[in-house]
């Protein structure tokens, strides 16, 4: 557990206790045992958090923004308590009423919000922590995200062949390493019409950082477009 300077539990703390959080998660996660090829439960809102965490702690951003952005990664799926259609203004809607109602005011308020609202699609946003949030979102691609569904389902199958996605930030470079089971077919993952989403992500965030991206396969460049907005 992260706690302030002061030994204090922080606000991400408090709502990652809270019955917000985890009444809507544990919606969310029994509405896609039923139904879903790829979570939104909490499960996966926690390995946003942890991508998030780690991808601004190496761009070496001040404590408060990072403390914000873990919010609003841990935040930007309970509209899928809803179902999916329509889940990122619903998140935004139901956070911005959670936080009047709750008195709720933290550093970068408005940027939380906004990261929320446009974490599906928004590539051209000039913010740090939408384009962090997004990046992050679509890179948790890895077996612990496929509902039952999609362990049947052409394309995103194949996810359940990828062990891990690594993202290194170093010498004005962003590297994202994909670790693969040798059963993984490449052919049909690259059929898989989320990576172009996956892809564009990693191109507005660079651009907006100023680093170049590499994307790897087991040590190999991935050779896939990366698109800068769709």
């Amino acid at each position: 557990m992260i706690y302030s300077e002061s030994g204090e539990k922080t606000m991400y703390d408090i709502l990652l206790k809270s019955h917000f959080v985890n009444g809507n998660y544990r919606k969310v996660q029994q509405n896609e045992l039923i139904s879903g090829t790829a979570k939104h439960d909490l499960s996966h809102v926690l390995n946003v958090v942890a991508l998030v965490e780690s991808v601004l702690i190496q761009l070496d951003v001040e404590a408060n923004l990072i403390e914000s952005a873990k919010i609003a990664a841990l935040l930007h799926d309970v509209g899928c308590v809803d179902g999916k259609k329509g889940h990122a203004l619903r998140s935004y809607t139901m956070v911005s009423d959670y936080f009047v109602e709750q008195n709720i005011n933290i550093p970068y308020h408005d940027e939380v919000l906004n990261a929320i609202k446009h974490h599906g699609s928004g590539y051209d946003r000039q913010e740090l922590i939408t384009l962090t949030l997004i990046m992050c979102d679509k890179l948790d691609l890895t077996m612990a995200r496929l509902a039952p569904e999609g362990f049947e389902t052409p394309g995103i199958r194949q996810l359940q062949f990828i062990k891990d996605v690594h993202i290194t930030i170093r010498h004005h470079e962003c590297e994202i390493d994909f670790l693969t089971y040798k059963d993984i077919n490449v052919e049909e993952l690259n059929s898989f019409s989320f990576l172009d989403k996956t892809f564009a992500s990693i191109g507005a965030f660079c651009e907006f950082n100023d680093l170049t991206p590499c994307v790897r396969m087991d040590g190999v460049v991935w050779q896939r477009p990366l698109m800068s907005s769709l």
